[in-house]
């Protein structure tokens, strides 16, 4: 009777992770053949894209798990050090940088709908609705951190866009750790992207952040974004350390339409987890601009 148990359980876990697979290409390829091109264009999202430029990530070999306590501290005084570095670094104005130098164009049929789609979700849920992740992970994914730190350049930024994060994230939940030729290159460099602020917490009176999800647009046209919630490979937790001047942005248009924003910051590969909060990627930002 163990021995049946013990093998029912084996086929058990063999399945589960056959279905995690499938459901990972299967959200690949539907969010890949989605037209969506002028969605992309408007967002900044078509064109170069640092992970993609890396190569074919699924041929990498994957970030082996550092456990030692002593290497652990080892990296985090290095990440403190590079922060403090950043903080001399002066941040040139984004219309002189070479990634995403146009401005956001018009709105078009997309960006209406998109617009309406958030408001039909506020109202559904209120005010007060924030937005989770639908993934749940594994012990195997959790246990995953503590990767070696880039030292960033701000002065030549790494443009990223949701396709490329869509490309780790594949990867991640196929092989429950992180592709070694992204980590290498881009953990913890300066980056720049493009995507749309929806709440991490309850959005404050005075419309002044802290913390939000710099959201996949895309993923309001699908309906109610907290109905359905996405998946990790669709929002990248944006903060900004206690005591830094937070985002400001009109609590007002949150509600009633998608608020476009251009994020520079260092980009980290997680998964972390803040309060209840958990994020595959996150962005410590040094410049937000709203653009639209």
């Amino acid at each position: 009777m163990t021995k049946m148990n013990t093998r029912k359980k084996r086929i058990r876990n063999v399945l589960m992770k056959t279905a995690i697979i499938l459901i990972a290409l299967v959200i690949t390829f539907i969010y890949d053949s989605m037209k969506k091109d002028r969605l992309d264009e408007a967002t900044g999202q078509k064109g170069e894209d640092a992970i993609s430029a890396l190569g074919d990530i699924s041929k990498s070999a994957p970030v082996v798990h550092k456990e030692k306590e002593d290497e652990k501290a080892e990296e985090e005084t290095e990440a403190k050090e590079s922060t403090e570095v950043e903080e001399d670094i002066e941040i040139k104005d984004i219309a002189d940088l070479k990634a995403g130098e146009e401005d956001i164009p018009e709105a078009d049929d997309k960006f209406k709908q998109a617009s309406a789609s958030i408001a039909d979700s506020y109202r559904e849920h209120g005010e007060d609705a924030v937005l989770k992740a639908v993934d749940v992970l594994s012990e195997t994914e959790v246990a995953q951190g503590g990767y070696p730190i880039t030292e960033p350049d701000f002065s030549n930024l790494h443009p990223i866009n949701f396709r490329g994060l869509r490309q780790v994230y594949t990867y991640f939940r196929i092989r429950e750790s992180m592709p070694e030729v992204v980590i290498n290159k881009l953990h913890g460099a300066a980056v720049i992207m493009t995507g749309a602020v929806m709440p991490v917490y309850r959005i404050p009176e005075d419309g002044a952040f802290h913390a939000f999800w710099l959201s996949n647009p895309a993923i309001v046209l699908a309906g109610c974004v907290f109905c359905s919630p996405p998946t990790l490979a669709d929002i990248v937790y944006v903060y900004k350390d206690a005591g830094e001047v937070p985002f400001v942005v009109d609590r007002e248009k949150l509600f009633k339409q998608v608020v476009l924003v251009r994020v520079i910051g260092r980009l980290f590969f997680g998964p972390e987890k803040r309060g209840d909060q958990t994020f595959l990627f996150s962005i410590q930002s040094s410049d937000i601009k709203v653009l639209n």
